[in-house]
């Protein structure tokens, strides 16, 4: 997997973290501390869902991208995985490019029918990137919209991450 592509994911989310999006956290910790339900909210410098990052742990458990053991779906642990991606923000970057490798295998588990990619590899195409981009945010007509913007992003990080390649 080209770091560009962990960079672009990354930077893209950090750059449009708002207040709108900690009043979110906020309600999202009150409730969870007061009734012990989890109302999952993107989170953190990555914007990452809890059953986003569970479910990409676990498929990289499967796959073997991992150690340890494959985490239940339940509200204890999303939000325990939803508090990490909030408050580590080393762990946020790290789930990203297993976040990446789960949407190009399709997303399985998701429910968004999402065809599988090739393997990551290095020589992705424009499309297979693009795709990578877009499911990262979703499926919606905004995820693909940013993603045509990410994908723009990213070939300039790949450039800079390219000259470093190769001086």
């Amino acid at each position: 997997m080209r770091k560009a592509l962990i960079q672009t994911s990354a930077y893209w989310e950090m750059r449009h973290v708002d207040a709108i999006d900690e009043s979110a956290d906020l309600a999202v910790i009150k409730a969870y501390e007061t009734t012990g339900t989890f109302k999952d909210t993107s989170t953190g410098i990555c914007q990452i869902f809890g059953i986003t990052a569970t479910r990409a742990w676990n498929h990289a458990v499967s796959k073997g991208y991992v150690t340890g053991s494959a985490k239940d779906i339940n509200d204890d642990t999303l939000y325990s995985m939803w508090r990490k991606c909030r408050d580590d923000d080393q762990f946020a970057l790290s789930i990203v490019p297993l976040i990446h490798l789960w949407n190009a295998d399709g997303a399985p588990g998701s429910g968004n029918d999402e065809t599988t990619l090739r393997p990551m590899r290095l020589d992705y195409t424009e499309n297979e990137v693009y795709e990578v981009l877009r499911r990262y945010q979703g499926t919606n007509d905004e995820a693909k919209a940013h993603a045509k913007r990410r994908l723009a992003l990213y070939q300039v990080m790949e450039k800079y991450n390219a000259i470093a390649r190769n001086p």
